[in-house]
């Protein structure tokens, strides 16, 4: 009778463990530097991550995309305005903005290049390889990051999915294709960002990934929050 009540919780755990979502912290902090005539302090940031089958939540202080791929629909929630905006996959900028922001961000675009380094370094329990990135436009930044394969999800889907989230940082269609050549999850980033004559750091560090029961709701739009046709200025700088 125990060895069965033991053979029942186990499968129970089991069973709990994987169904459970995948949850991903990272933490961001960057230095103070000084711009605009005006010293702007270090900032610290948290991002989570949910990730169930083809669902995606992205989750910043200002702003929430949740992604579904079954769907087809993205939606860019603005966390502080309460409002957001939903369009089908692929994610076509065109769709969502007014052709004057449009103009203004493909003559911004980010652009920039991958290069693997051949480097190998343990950051926590993850075995990584170093990735090296110049980023041309619209300002300079060196940045290395270290991506492991060691994860518990797929990483290529997860990563196809950032390609949409990708473009509402207004990244070119070339440097998203440049950056699927990294090879697993990017656990470490250190950028150094070079503007107006000035440099100043950023890093980014995975602290957790585990299975986690999410909160209900984190794959849905909250609770009344008002639906727009197009983002703003506002949205897109909301982070």
């Amino acid at each position: 009778m125990k060895k069965i009540a033991v053979y029942v919780l186990c499968l129970f755990v089991f069973t709990v463990f994987i169904t459970a979502d995948i949850h991903i912290q990272e933490k961001t902090h960057t230095d103070s530097y000084y711009y605009g005539g005006t010293v702007q302090p270090a900032s610290d940031s948290t991002i989570e991550i949910w990730l169930k089958d083809n669902r995606l939540a992205y989750i910043t202080p200002g702003r929430i995309v949740l992604v579904e791929q079954n769907a087809k629909l993205i939606s860019i929630i603005n966390r502080r305005e309460k409002t957001y905006v939903q369009t089908s996959l692929p994610l076509e900028m065109k769709n969502i903005v007014s052709a004057e922001i449009l103009a203004m961000l493909q003559s911004r675009q980010v652009a920039g290049e991958v290069k693997e380094t051949g480097e190998n370094k343990k950051i926590n329990s993850w075995q990584c390889v170093g990735f090296e990135v110049q980023v041309s436009q619209p300002y300079a930044l060196e940045i290395k990051h270290w991506a492991t394969v060691d994860v518990p999800f797929d990483w290529k889907k997860l990563n196809e999915m950032f390609s949409d989230i990708r473009k509402l940082g207004n990244y070119s269609d070339a440097y998203i294709e440049q950056l699927r050549q990294i090879k697993g999850f990017v656990v470490c980033s250190d950028v150094e960002i070079f503007l107006q004559g000035t440099s100043f750091g950023s890093k980014s560090q995975v602290l957790e990934i585990s299975r986690k029961k999410p909160p209900a709701d984190v794959y849905s739009i909250p609770d009344g929050f008002k639906k727009n046709e197009q983002l703003t200025i506002q949205d897109l700088r909301n982070r």
